[in-house]
């Protein structure tokens, strides 16, 4: 068997018996074959009898052998174009994409090279081979098995055998509108996996690719990792790839998967989709209810908190002062005529205090009855002024 094409990782069965299954893992933007190792061994545990291969990206990042990439992007490039498709983005979007596209479509031939290489160096068929991609990989695999056949096996009659599955992880489709115009005849699954939170790859993207698979009649499974982002390798997370990856384990030497996974992933893609939107409901019923109970709780708790808020404002609007529509303006009494403001209430109400002390001081020096009541008009009555009121009710002089 010669050297592969490309450098990186190789991880063959752990039992030493020949392989039967194929497996090409292409890693994200960014890493390399070595820093990605890790995850096919995860990926042994449910196919043993798989040879896994990690290949190094095609070019250097920022010129930095140490990470790698498979496809260079444009300078200003924005990941939210990934999620609308492209005959309604805008000129300058579209050109940009088209220049990124045109440097995938030089990668990939070299990438089904790689791996129809390997294919033929280990006598392994389509029907056993599979693919794993993250982030750029994942855009590299989905891209190159949704609008191409050229990883099948194609017989002397012109029927084609597909690859035995695609999963990609954190990743969409680069052009939807190059799928919609020659989809690929084959027809292998394709697994999507998408974190809920992901910024880096929107979410959105996710959806389109979905959808833009679902109408050109692939075989698709969606699973979203609720609030996951971009790097969601965890525990949880892993555990649930692993576990869609299982119907991929060969069960016997006679080249045939886990039936219980293939059956069903073999049907028609509007049952199957019907079937998965139950499954998937199903699955996250506990945590959509817990969330919906959460934000109902949320609502009733502003909601109450809104009607506290309007009675205690009824409660202030009847008793408080408003604000004196005409200040400077008084009656023949000294009133204001309109409405008082509380500052102006607080001084009248000390005028009248002050007014109706003096009339007491004065009655009892001068022996004048008292007139029942308070003063109004401190300015006729005030004894700063030294005037006499104009009622004359005042007698004699202070």
């Amino acid at each position: 068997m010669h050297e592969p094409l490309l450098n990186g990782a190789m991880l063959m069965p752990e039992n030493g018996a020949k392989p039967e299954q194929l497996v090409v893992y292409l890693h994200g933007m960014g890493g390399t074959g070595e820093s990605n190792a890790w995850f096919v061994h995860e990926l042994q545990r449910v196919m043993p009898r798989a040879v896994f291969y990690v290949p190094d990206g095609l070019e250097a990042m920022d010129g930095n052998e140490e990470t790698r990439q498979w496809f260079g992007i444009p300078p200003k490039f924005n990941d939210n174009w990934f999620t609308r498709h492209p005959d309604l983005l805008s000129k300058r979007a579209r050109l940009k994409l088209n220049r990124m596209y045109k440097w995938y479509d030089a990668a990939a031939l070299k990438v089904a090279d790689y791996i129809r290489d390997r294919m033929d160096a280990h006598g392994i068929g389509a029907q056993n081979t599979y693919v794993f991609g993250v982030s750029q990989g994942a855009m590299m695999a989905v891209q190159m098995c949704a609008e191409s056949d050229v990883l099948a096996d194609r017989a002397a009659d012109g029927s084609l055998t597909p690859l035995g599955g695609v999963m990609i992880v954190a990743g969409c489709l680069l052009n939807a509108s190059e799928v919609e115009k020659h989809p690929s005849q084959s027809k292998p699954e394709f697994i999507l996996v998408h974190g809920k939170k992901d910024t880096t790859v929107p979410f959105r993207g996710h959806l389109l690719t979905d959808k833009t698979l679902f109408r050109c009649g692939q075989k698709t499974v969606s699973k979203v990792i609720w609030g996951k982002d971009h790097t969601f390798f965890e525990k949880e997370a892993l555990d649930e790839i692993l576990r869609l990856a299982k119907p991929w384990e060969m069960t016997d030497p006679g080249g045939k998967c886990a039936m219980a996974g293939r059956n069903m992933r073999r049907q028609e893609p509007a049952v199957r989709c019907r079937h998965h939107f139950m499954q998937e409901f199903l699955q996250n019923f506990a945590q959509m209810r817990w969330k919906f109970c959460r934000t109902t709780m949320r609502f009733s708790r502003m909601r109450q908190r809104v009607r506290q808020r309007r009675r205690h404002i009824r409660s202030r609007r009847s008793t408080r002062f408003c604000r004196d529509r005409n200040p400077g303006r008084r009656d023949v009494h000294g009133r204001a005529s309109g409405r008082t403001s509380m500052s102006g209430a607080i001084t009248l109400a000390i005028s009248d205090a002050v007014c109706a002390v003096w009339q007491i001081f004065t009655a009892h020096s001068r022996n004048i009855p008292v007139r029942r009541g308070i003063c109004t008009n401190m300015r006729d009555r005030c004894p700063a002024t030294r005037r006499r009121g104009r009622s004359g009710r005042l007698a004699g002089r202070i």
